[in-house]
């Protein structure tokens, strides 16, 4: 079954905006610090090219608001996901740089398979199994595969 051609769109022109979104988090999380407190002891901290999740840790990092707080800070990127816990919660910590593989691999195969599409369709061939159409009606099946095909053969070069 092939995608909705919606969908597919949606990927390929929604891919690069959340991926160049998350290299930017990325990229600023290497020299700044961003923490957002949801409640008194559960925070959002983005920092050293990781986002983590804080979850009941009570001693010494909660504050009494809740809110966004922001400063600068070099640090150093820590590559791999991790999970500590403790008596007072646990921290989950992603690096992103995976999100943007995640994003980036759908969204390339996405302009791949469009691009294959296009082609095919330019030179006349059936979409499904490349056959070429040349000579068939418009509104034949393929020979090859048996599909109804949409696609309109271009008229032959002349010359």
């Amino acid at each position: 079954m092939r995608p909705h051609p919606r969908i597919r769109k949606a990927i390929k022109w929604g891919g690069p905006v959340v991926a160049l979104s998350v290299a930017t988090l990325l990229l600023l999380s290497t020299r700044s610090v961003m923490l957002y407190t949801v409640r008194e002891d559960d925070m959002i901290a983005l920092y050293a090219g990781r986002a983590q999740l804080l979850v009941n840790y009570g001693d010494g990092l909660s504050t009494n608001e809740t809110g966004f707080m922001f400063y600068l800070r070099q640090s150093d990127i820590e590559w791999l996901p991790s999970l500590l816990t403790g008596t007072n919660g646990y921290i989950l910590s992603v690096p992103l740089w995976l999100p943007f593989v995640l994003i980036t691999l759908p969204t390339a195969l996405a302009w791949r398979l469009d691009t294959i599409a296009t082609r095919r369709a330019k030179l006349g061939a059936c979409p499904t199994c490349s056959y070429p159409r040349t000579g068939l009606a418009p509104s034949s099946p393929c020979p090859e595969c048996g599909k109804e095909c949409a696609a309109t053969v271009p008229p032959p070069a002349s010359g």
